[in-house]
């Protein structure tokens, strides 16, 4: 298929997709606006615990905030994919956020029927359906918004309203300027990712190539965590294709040992890896540099896509990094480093042990050369990386030099 035909392009577009990711930004500026005109009691702003209940499409934007303001919530904000509430979300110190675009979603109707059973706040957002008049009749607050396309598209409407709602209710600092510096980031690069800009500079149609007829997998930690969730829902859903997503640094204590079976099929694996190097923990950018050199190693496609934008808000929307060859060489030389001074990694993390990254012993190529954690631990196991060559820990000992600073992600950790 030719990219950068766009007369296929519409007629393979069938739902306008591209018209409403291109309409993105606005949506987030004007359900944020909409949020700050609605009705909200005050008395919602002296919860304990707030859980949003919804699914699919329409509860990525409540895990969207919820992993947004982590770290500075008052209050813990919990995510619900159920039918029923999780106990502890009983009486007034609860607010239960029901997310429904359509208003008729099933699990979550019941979810807020739980919360009116148990005399929680409620708030609800959606289009209308059974949700809005369902959610009022119980003294809740229901926010009714209009923008006419399918759940998956309208992600800026259902995430700004609830963020909107957490800032007005003190729950989470007030983000106006965060979403004010998001919009504006989102419309300055639209361009680079539309469809008029051609394959040859454009990353984003670089990424869809490279995974025709292949398994998408994506990867995020923290803040990225449920960004990576999305981009797999959004390509089960508008690509009709299977993905998948997985999180670091779980994923080094048990996908990295996977890569054996069925053996013929792991060629057709594709790693995105969603990289924040502002946020992302010290540990965890060095595992996600360690684990993409060794799925490379094993001849699997990896992409590394990494965040941009100052803000917790505007890092959500990441640019893929045709640096990562290169950084991927920096990074290695500085974990050797690293395990040169030190000896072993901090913690002594059992999960960077075998081949650097894999925790595990093999047979074969790549990760599967070391039959045996070998005797000396980490050093020795990264000794088997120098194919040989003298460990740096093992070098003579030379004057101390002055410490400089160094862009690898390992040797930031000091």
């Amino acid at each position: 298929m030719n990219l950068d035909d766009l007369e296929l392009l519409k007629r393979v577009d069938s739902a306008d997709m591209l018209r409403h990711i291109e309409a993105l930004p606005d949506q987030l500026a004007d359900s944020w606006a909409h949020g700050h005109s609605l009705d909200l009691p005050a008395d919602f702003g002296q919860v304990r615990q707030v859980v949003i209940s919804g699914m699919g499409a329409s509860s990525i934007g409540g895990e969207l905030a919820a992993c947004l303001v982590d770290d500075s919530s008052r209050v813990p904000v919990f995510v619900n994919r159920d039918y029923d509430l999780p106990a502890f979300a009983s009486g007034p110190d609860t607010l239960v956020i029901a997310l429904s675009h359509s208003g008729d979603t099933e699990e979550t109707l019941s979810a807020t029927r739980r919360a009116i059973e148990r005399g929680t706040c409620l708030l609800a957002i959606t289009t209308g359906g059974s949700l809005a008049p369902f959610a009022s009749e119980a003294d809740g607050i229901a926010w009714i918004y209009r923008y006419d396309s399918p759940p998956r598209a309208a992600l800026g409407w259902l995430y700004g309203q609830v963020l909107a709602a957490l800032s007005r209710l003190n729950v989470a600092p007030d983000l106006a300027q965060d979403v004010e510096e998001t919009v504006g980031l989102l419309r300055r690069t639209q361009p680079r990712y539309s469809p008029e800009n051609p394959t040859t500079k454009n990353i984003a149609k670089r990424i869809a190539g490279q995974l025709v007829e292949r398994f998408p997998v994506i990867w995020g930690a923290g803040l990225l965590a449920p960004v990576a969730r999305r981009w797999k829902t959004q390509m089960n859903e508008n690509a009709k294709s299977a993905a998948f997503f997985e999180l670091l640094p779980e994923l080094n204590h048990n996908t990295v040992v996977g890569l054996d079976f069925p053996s013929d099929l792991m060629h057709k694996l594709a790693i995105i890896q969603l990289r924040s190097p502002k946020y992302d923990h010290i540990r965890v950018a060095i595992r996600h540099q360690v684990t993409h050199d060794l799925f490379m190693q094993e001849a699997i496609l990896t992409e590394q896509v990494r965040a941009r934008g100052e803000g917790r808000l505007a890092h959500r929307w990441p640019r893929s990094d045709d640096r990562s060859r290169r950084q991927a060489g920096r990074a290695r030389r500085a974990q050797l480093r690293l395990a040169g001074r030190a000896g072993a990694p901090p913690g002594d993390d059992p999960a960077l042990g075998a081949h650097a990254g894999c925790g595990r012993p093999g047979g074969g190529r790549g990760l599967r050369d070391v039959r045996r954690a070998p005797a000396g631990g980490y050093s020795a196991r990264l000794r088997l990386r120098h194919r040989g060559r003298a460990h740096p820990r093992d070098a003579p000992a030379r004057p101390q030099q002055p410490r400089r600073r160094c862009r690898g992600a390992a040797l930031s950790h000091r």
